[in-house]
Order: C-alpha cells, then sequence, then structure tokens
C-alpha cells in the first residue's frame, strides 16, 4: 500500500490544522528549573528517550492552564518519573515541549486535547505509560497535525479524515 495512493477528501475543510514546534530535548532537572524558555507557550510535551539509536515517546501529555514545568512538579507527575525510572532503570528522561500555532481551528482546552489525543494514537509504542488514548481515535472534526523542530520521536505528520483513493 503506497501512500501516495490515498487523498484527503476534503483538503479545504480541514477543521483543525496545526505546526507543533517541538522544543530540543531537556532533561527533568532543567525543566523544572524553569530554564526552558518553551515552557511559557508550549501546551504539548513528550517525555522521551533514546533506545539503541532510536527516540521512542514514552508519555504525550498536554497542559493547558499551566506551564509543562508545574504540571511535572505536580504528584502525579513526580509518581509517573518514578515509574519511567523503574521499568527502564539504564534510560536517561527527556522532555521535548510542543507549542503550536494554528492554521485553521482555535485554540482551546479541547482543541489541544484533541491534538494530544491524536498524538497519542498515531505515535504510540509499547514503551509508552499514557493509558487512555491508545486503542482509538474519535473526532467530528478533520485534523491535520505537523510536527517540526526536534521530531525524532514523533511522525511528522498525523492526519485524521475522511481519505480515498
Amino acid at each position: 500500500m503506497s501512500e501516495a495512493e490515498y487523498y484527503l477528501a476534503w483538503p479545504e475543510a480541514i477543521d483543525l490544522h496545526v505546526k507543533v514546534s517541538w522544543s530540543q530535548p531537556y532533561t527533568h532537572d532543567l525543566l523544572l528549573s524553569r530554564m526552558a524558555p518553551e515552557d511559557e507557550t508550549a501546551y504539548l510535551y513528550s517525555i522521551i528517550s533514546k533506545f539503541g539509536n532510536e527516540w521512542l515517546p514514552l508519555y504525550i501529555g498536554m497542559v493547558y492552564n499551566q506551564c509543562v514545568s508545574e504540571r511535572h512538579s505536580a504528584p502525579d507527575h513526580k509518581a509517573r518519573m518514578e515509574k519511567l525510572q523503574k521499568r527502564f532503570p539504564e534510560s536517561i528522561f527527556y522532555i521535548t515541549l510542543g507549542t503550536p500555532q494554528f492554521i485553521s481551528g482555535r485554540l482551546s482546552q479541547n482543541t489541544i486535547k484533541e491534538i494530544e489525543q491524536l498524538l497519542i494514537y498515531c505515535n504510540w509504542n509499547d514503551k509508552m505509560i499514557n493509558a487512555k488514548e491508545i486503542n482509538a481515535f474519535d473526532s467530528s472534526k478533520q485534523i491535520r497535525i505537523i510536527n517540526e523542530g526536534f521530531i525524532e520521536h514523533i511522525c511528522q505528520e498525523s492526519v485524521y479524515g475522511v481519505f480515498y483513493r
């Protein structure tokens, strides 16, 4: 099956079209010391690590009413990092921050949630600890996400909608 065989049925009718700029990877300590300039603009983040020569997302999340460094100071995220450290004791964990730029659609908590869910669904791997959105994704919108910047851990583009051949 060739990707070129499939076309988005209504490309002019993409409801949510967003470019996400992913930052360089930061260590957890550097993020918590508020040394990441993207912390003020990011609505998405991914905890990543390198396995062999491949970067993998271990967790993809979102923030809306706070910055990523604040979210990572919360007890549930501290527990999440401890879980990752126990599961992969030889790994070094990094966090990359995703800042969306809307081409169509508008910024809202719901649109950030839909972007997060599609990113989880499209980039799921067996090392991820996301518990939700790994088996299905559903939206009434046609969505296109283009990832830019540091994207070694994530698909360059994810599109959800109606396609034809």
